[in-house]
This record gives structure tokens, sequence and C-alpha cells, in this order.
């Protein structure tokens, strides 16, 4: 029964990690130091408490089905449980001492540490060099001594160190594109959702860009005229933020001096040298809410981003006869959805598993850090295979989804698994978070609604 008590141990381990108090975050789990162990975790009612005593029919297979242990030798880290050989492991299970939740949770660990394989996949075993006499001509038994081959050590002098005068070097493909840039930084995201909705991401990936982006607050800021406009409007306004085929630096913007966007139209640098202050503007664009180009100079793979904090309007945009409702067009953009600031409005948020759902719980948090919405991990019995969850949010609020995983490989093993927030259906939605794959313990992104 020793054995059996030490798994108990690390299944509630597992769940619930040491330490006085704590409340795990994704787990939702507030520990009491005072509490017996034999506490069951929250979880789906499916799922039963790792510490139950484990049914007389279950007999656990550490390794899942149709495969089997190869390196009975193997220790698997149980964390503050201690650690397990796999082959008492293997007997406790074989004795019916390890219940259906124990085992769920062991077989990730057992994985690597117990060398599973396919069962009539047979592993030849290492020779024992002790099974045959020693050949004097073979290399030393003592391991400590230099390799048999003085030819093979040591390394060429000339290849090592690194001179310290040529370190650090970034390798070539190590930096960011324009693109990426935008959607790795959180102040960026609107910015980076109305690339995807537009499909400019591709084109800003390639070739060279001086781009100005501006924050979430600047298109916050606007929610209300952007509600109002077509989609082939708001792409003008997005184009008029870029200049294809050049890279230009602070130093080089001209005071009164005009540049050519990539929509076609000019937009005018104006200087405030008292202030040593520099806008970057255009026809609609009016004092006191004038583009301020900081910071400048953020240099990219492909040129070079200079941030604004509020949106350049290029003329024409806010007559009157553009700012009616949005018809139906024929421009071959989906319609942009349309909220006022501060409305309800509903995101679906979609999860994919990797075939082991329990492992996994998501939140919503709002700019101030206060939980929206909170699905703790093992929340989601065994077998789901896919889970969708409608939460309410404010149109031009900005917020933050982040994604956790019990085991620290997302959504990998044993399949490959993904998740997406979206706004709209149909033709109308728009992707305001996605991801998938082995992102570890937690993946996190930031998102207005619009």
């Amino acid at each position: 029964m020793k054995i059996a008590t030490s798994i108990a141990l690390l299944s509630f381990t597992l769940i619930h990690p040491a330490g006085a108090g704590n409340t795990i975050r994704g787990l939702g789990i507030g520990l009491d130091p005072t509490e017996a162990p034999t506490k069951a975790p929250t979880k789906a009612p499916t799922t039963p408490s790792p510490v139950e005593a484990p049914t007389e029919s279950f007999v656990c297979s550490i390794c899942g089905e149709g495969k089997m242990v190869t390196n009975p030798d193997g220790v698997i880290d149980g964390g503050a449980a201690g650690t397990f050989a796999c082959l008492e492991v293997v007997a406790a299970a074989n004795a019916g001492l390890i219940s259906e939740a124990q085992c769920l949770l062991l077989q990730p660990l057992a994985e690597a540490a117990c060398g599973c394989e396919e069962e009539g996949d047979t592993v030849e075993p290492e020779e024992d060099p002790t099974d045959a006499p020693v050949d004097p001509t073979d290399a030393p038994v003592n391991p400590t001594e230099a390799p048999v081959d003085p030819t093979e050590a040591p390394v060429d002098p000339t290849e090592a160190p690194i001179d310290p005068t040529e370190a650090p070097v970034a390798p070539p493909d190590s930096c960011l594109t324009i693109t990426e840039t935008a959607c790795s930084l959180s102040d960026f995201s609107t910015a980076c959702q109305l690339l995807g909705v537009f499909e400019l991401e591709e084109g800003l990936n390639g070739g060279t860009w001086t781009v100005f982006v501006p924050t979430n607050a600047a298109f916050a800021a606007i929610s209300d005229v952007i509600a109002g406009l077509e989609p082939d409007v708001i792409l003008d306004i997005l184009l008029f933020h870029a200049v294809p085929d050049q890279t230009i630096m602070s130093t080089d913007l001209v005071c009164d001096g005009f540049i050519t966007m990539a929509n076609g139209q000019d937009s005018q640098t104006i200087c405030d040298e008292e202030a040593g202050t520099i806008f970057q503007v255009g026809e609609g664009n009016a004092e006191p809410n004038l583009p301020t180009v900081d910071p400048a100079d953020i240099p990219v793979c492909n040129g070079v981003i200079h941030v604004i904090d509020n949106v350049m309007i290029p003329g024409g945009i806010l007559d009157s006869e553009t700012t009616d409702p949005p018809q139906p067009s024929d421009s071959g953009i989906a319609e942009f959805p349309t909220s006022a600031p501060g409305e309800v409005v509903l995101v679906e948020v979609f999860i994919e598993f990797d075939g082991f759902a329990p492992e996994t719980g998501w939140e919503i948090t709002n700019s101030t850090g206060g939980t929206v919405k909170m699905i703790p991990i093992g929340s989601y019995p065994p077998l789901t295979e896919t889970a969708t969850e409608d939460v309410e949010l404010l149109a031009g609020d900005n917020y933050t989804f982040t994604i956790f995983d019990l085991f620290g490989d997302g959504l990998s093993n044993p399949e490959e698994g993904s998740y997406s927030v979206t706004q709209g259906e149909g033709e109308f939605q728009i992707v305001l978070v996605s991801g998938g794959g082995n992102f570890g313990k937690e993946d996190s992104s930031n998102f207005t609604v619009f």
C-alpha cells in the first residue's frame, strides 16, 4: 500500500501544488495548509477525486492503451510527492491500486521516464559489458580516463572561444518584420487585428516600409467614427499610415514637407521646434489631436516603425456623406462590425483540445486586470474534443485572453489543438485572438472589441 499512497500524493500534488494558502492562477483552487490531502480538486463532475479508492475492476496502463514499459528502471519525478521507480508503479497498477483519475495524471509523466513504446516494438537491450571478457585492447574500463581515440580531443582551439569583441551578433533571421513587431506588442493589438481583417499582414512582411502605427488608445478615440465607415474607407485609412519602398527615419522627416503614402495621398510633417515635437498629419486631422511621432525609429527587418498617438486621417474621410451607416458593398471585404463604444458585444471562445481536456483552462481579463470570465483547469471532462463559450464584453474596451496548460505542453500532446476568440459570425466574423500547438504553461494575447 505504500506505493499506492505515494501515487495518491503524486496525483494530489499535480493538481494542488505545494504552498500554504496559494491560489494557483488558471486552476481557480485556493489551498488551505490545514486541509487534509484528500480534498477533491476543483474539476468537472465526471473526474473522480485523485485520492478516491480505486475500483477493483480498473487496471491502469501507465503508458496508455496499446503501449508497454521498456525502461522499468526509469524514475518518475513526482515533485513534492517524491520519485517513483517505473517497476514499482507498474506493480501497483497491476494490483489495481491506482485509480482511473490517478492513471490519467501519471501517463504523461511515465511517457518519457519509463520509455513507453507501442506493444510489439521491441527495444534491443544494451549489451552488459560485464557479460563478456574484457579485451585488453579495448578502451579503458575506467570511464574517467581519457577517450580511446586521442585524435578526437581536445577540440580544435582555433574554433573556440568566440572572440568576445564579435559578440553578441544577432543572426540575420532573428529580427521581426513590420507585421510581426506590431502583433508582438500589446499596445498595437488593435492595429494587428486590423491588418488581419484587411489581409495586409503578408504585404507588410515583405518589401521595405516605413509605417506610422497608432496605439490602441488612438484607435479607441475614433471608434465611433470607424463604426460609421465602409470597409474600403477603413482600408484607405490604414494604407495612409504606410510608405512603400522607403526607410524614413525621424531625422529624415522635413518640417512642412510632404510624404506620399501607400493610398496615394500625401501626409505632412509639422514640427513644434520649441517643444521638440514632430507631428505627421493628414488633411482630416485637426488640432489639438494631431498625431505625435513618439517613440520614433523602431527598427524592423524590412524598414522602420514610428509610433503615433492619434490616427492619421486622409482628406475627405470626415465628410458628412461618408459617415452614414455602412451599406452592403461589392468591395470584396467583409463589412466591419459596428458597435457603439460601451455597447455589450458577444465574443466566442473556441478550443479544440489536444486529446486531454482536463489539463486546459482559460480566462479573459479587462484593462485593469479584473477577471471577466474564467474556466479553471480541470473543468472540462477527459473525453471533450471541443468547447465553445460566449462571453459578454464592451465595445471599444481592451482585454487579455490567457490560456493555461497543467502539464506545460500547450495544446500539442498527444494531438495538435488550437484556440480562438472571435467577434461576429460568418463573413462578418473577425478573429481577435488565435493560437495553438506547444505554447508551454500559458499563452496570453491582447485584443480590442469593436
